[in-house]
């Protein structure tokens, strides 16, 4: 059976107070129990000791007359008895039995029924001497202070009682209220409603937490709706990104599959070469013809073909490394004087192929080191020149490098055929060359710059391009300085 909290809150407070009474009442009563035993049983040791005093030199007679008085005092002494040795005498009635309990109570005092035995044994002259006093009074006393007790304790608990009934109606009350509040809101999905309750206690809080969770619950529904209201546009937005995510895909695949044209006709041409020169030299050799020159010049072609096809698959196998983060960088101090002195002499045979001019122009001090990837830095290095001399012909390739505070930058300037923005944008990607014209005219796997770009990244660095069709290319190579 459901109980309301205000019953649940009333009984437990009634239950309390009647608990707490009872155990005060067991306390109390325990107490005054055995406090009143015990001054009782101190009492009646007195007065033995007193009669004991009284009676020490006086006959029977008197000692009786003794007896009687004190009796009279003490309205609870019922018998009383003197012994000289084991002989009896006084006692109290002088018609009284003398209980057998007397002549063969060995301890002080003793609890019989509703008697109370006390003995005391006398030294001048030798004997013991008893009393049994009745409690009946006693225990009536105790009776009527549990009854009055149990009287003033229902009062209390009568009292609590009210006072419990009018504080649970007042704290039930607002949770009522709340309770009231919260049938509307999901009876009618109205949110807007909110508590009154303007109390600093527990339930005030509770009240104000209802009253945000409210707001909040307003808010989100607010927030839905204008979601909602968005959710076509992110739809349109969201299809025609997927649209040139798919066109930007089948971009990728055209050129991958370019890349591979491109790369097939670029290693067969070095592979091409080496078979025909070293057939020429070969037959030279069966038929007795040819002279060592020609032989010499045929195998270095032959050497100059495969150099050519090992730095395609190098940069192929780089760029294959990178993509995969195997790429270790093997840093070291590098004279940047040095450097640029392997690099000049690398280049130069690329610049006179199409009759350019190949100038440096350097402000880096002489002892000038970096710490950095030697190999790496001439790999780009001579990508970027080797580029600037294939499109550039009968021109002026300019490799510039300078020291700035916290970089080194490095530019290769040429007056070539250019690039328009669209173009720059597209070199850097893998496969890519400005245009497929671009790519049958001057050949190339369209690798170099994003091998470049991603090396220098790797070196932390950056690169970037400016460019005019007809005008020519800058690039600037721009790492940070690590001595």
């Amino acid at each position: 059976m459901k109980r309301s909290i205000k019953k649940q809150v009333s009984m437990t407070v009634v239950a309390t107070c009647i608990a707490s009474a009872l155990l005060t009442i067991v306390i109390f009563l325990s107490y005054r129990y055995y406090k009143d035993r015990k001054d009782l049983i101190e009492h009646s040791q007195q007065q033995v000791e007193i009669i004991n005093q009284l009676v020490e030199r006086e006959t029977p007679e008197q000692a009786y007359i003794i007896l009687s008085t004190m009796a009279k005092r003490t309205e609870h002494i019922e018998v009383a008895a003197i012994y000289r040795g084991t002989t009896l005498f006084a006692k109290y009635p002088a018609d009284a039995e003398v209980p057998l309990i007397l002549k063969t109570i060995s301890d002080p005092y003793g609890f019989y029924g509703n008697k109370l035995y006390v003995s005391v044994v006398n030294q001048h002259p030798l004997g013991e001497t008893h009393i049994v006093l009745n409690l009946d009074a006693f225990y009536q006393e105790m009776r009527i202070t549990i009854i009055a007790l149990m009287i003033i304790s229902g009062i209390a608990v009568g009292i609590a009682s009210i006072f419990a009934f009018r504080m649970t109606q007042s704290i039930i009350a607002p949770l009522k209220e709340l309770v009231r509040l919260t049938r509307h809101i999901r009876k009618n999905q109205d949110y807007s409603i909110r508590s009154t309750n303007v109390a600093h206690d527990e339930v005030g809080v509770l009240a104000d937490s209802i009253n945000n969770l409210l707001s909040q619950i307003q808010e989100r529904d607010q927030a839905l709706l204008d979601k909602n209201a968005d959710l076509e546009n992110q739809v349109k937005e969201r299809t025609e990104e997927l649209r040139e995510a798919v066109v930007k895909a089948e971009y990728a695949s055209h050129a991958k599959s370019a890349f591979l044209a491109n790369m097939s006709h670029e290693l067969r041409t070095p592979l091409t070469a080496i078979q025909m020169y070293t057939e020429l030299v070969i037959e030279d050799l069966m038929d007795g013809s040819g002279t060592p020159e020609i032989h010499t010049q045929d195998l270095n072609n032959v050497i100059t073909s495969s150099q050519h096809l090992l730095s395609l698959i190098e940069d192929v196998l780089d760029l294959a490394k990178i993509e995969a983060g195997k790429t270790d960088l093997l840093l070291e101090k590098v004279s940047i004087q040095t450097l640029l002195a392997d690099v000049m002499m690398q280049a130069n045979p690329l610049m006179v192929q199409n009759e350019n001019q190949f100038i440096l122009e350097s402000d880096v001090p002489k002892k000038f080191t970096l710490g950095t990837d030697r190999k790496r830095i001439s790999q780009i290095l001579l990508n970027l020149l080797s580029n600037s001399a294939k499109f550039t012909s009968m021109g002026t390739v300019t490799l510039k490098a300078m020291a700035d505070i916290d970089s080194l930058v490095f530019q290769v300037e040429d007056n070539g055929i250019g690039m328009t923005q669209e173009q720059t944008e597209r070199v850097w990607e893998g496969f890519e060359q400005a245009d497929s014209s671009t790519s049958k005219k001057y050949g190339g796997s369209g690798l170099g710059l994003a091998l470049s770009k991603k090396l220098v990244k790797l070196l932390g660095g950056k690169i970037s391009m400016t460019s005019s069709p007809g005008v020519g290319t800058t690039v600037t190579l721009q790492l940070p300085l690590v001595r």
